[in-house]
């Protein structure tokens, strides 16, 4: 497989250092997506940041494996029933950051497929410095009853934010993932109401053999919290399906009343930093 050398690297000037960094050698391709500015035709459409993509839906329908996807600085993009099944393994990174969060915004709309779905154990997805919202556009609380990103393959986040609000019924991030690394992440409740708090913003387990490591992220209840359902407040939670259940929590935080349950058959270790607002983990 030929490898291409890119001396101005990816071309990007702010956002996750895999997009800023230079040189950058790549054994596949990359894309470029940009909502305002993007058209998904044309024969050379997506490979270069004066013609991107217009949808990371269309970027990841041309990708094969190795290829790197950009989210050019302000791409915002809606998912509706039409969620993608992700099988090759690649990555997503997004350029440009607004007030210390991510620019480029992915909104999982109501429907019943995920906005990310890898169902494949050898598949593996690398997703960087992008926003993850719910319901922006629902027009009844409890519509998104699927995760937006759902994988049982290799899973790494960094720098990531996911926003789950009162449309939220099902997590925004559901991992029953063999190897799952997360950095450097936000998960939060943007509840507009007490009684509209979203479910645990994370749910991994359940499914098949789970081994997840969470570092230096945060964990935040926000201003009215979490409800799993049966009036707790918990922002993530681990269960087993009767499998090797691994856990591993290192330097996080949890803010603003928000606890995290932990199934007692999983093993592991657990270490949240900074706690406020009676934050707890149940284990």
């Amino acid at each position: 497989m030929p490898r291409t050398h890119h001396s101005n690297g990816f071309g990007g000037v702010t956002g996750d250092r895999l997009a800023t960094a230079k040189p950058m050698i790549t054994s596949g391709q990359v894309w470029y997506v940009l909502s305002s500015t993007g058209s998904d035709a044309g024969a050379t459409a997506g490979r270069d940041r004066s013609l991107p993509y217009a949808t990371l839906s269309k970027a990841l329908n041309a990708a094969g494996d190795g290829d790197v996807i950009i989210l050019l600085d302000g791409h915002t993009e809606e998912y509706d029933d039409g969620g993608t099944n992700v099988t090759q393994s690649l990555t997503i990174v997004g350029e440009g950051t607004v007030n210390g969060q991510p620019s480029a915004t992915l909104i999982h709309r109501p429907g019943a497929n995920q906005m990310f779905q890898v169902v494949a154990s050898t598949v593996a997805l690398t997703l960087r410095n992008i926003k993850f919202q719910s319901g922006s556009k629902a027009a009844t609380p409890g519509a998104n009853t699927v995760a937006a990103v759902y994988t049982v393959g290799s899973l790494d986040i960094d720098g990531c934010r996911f926003e789950a609000d009162e449309q939220s019924d099902e997590a925004m991030l559901w991992s029953s993932s063999m190897s799952m690394c997360v950095r450097n992440t936000t998960f939060i409740s943007t509840a507009a109401s007490a009684s509209a708090k979203p479910k645990p913003v994370v749910r991994l387990g359940e499914l098949t053999h789970t081994w997840a490591k969470f570092r230096d992220c945060v964990f935040d209840g926000g201003t009215y919290g979490f409800n799993d359902g049966a009036g707790n407040p918990y922002a993530m939670t681990f269960k087993t399906g009767g499998f090797t259940e691994v856990v591993m929590v290192e330097g996080c935080t949890l803010k603003n009343g928000a606890d995290v349950f932990i199934d007692p058959a999983v093993v592991g270790n657990v270490n949240f930093s900074t706690v406020s607002g009676s934050g707890r983990v149940v284990w």
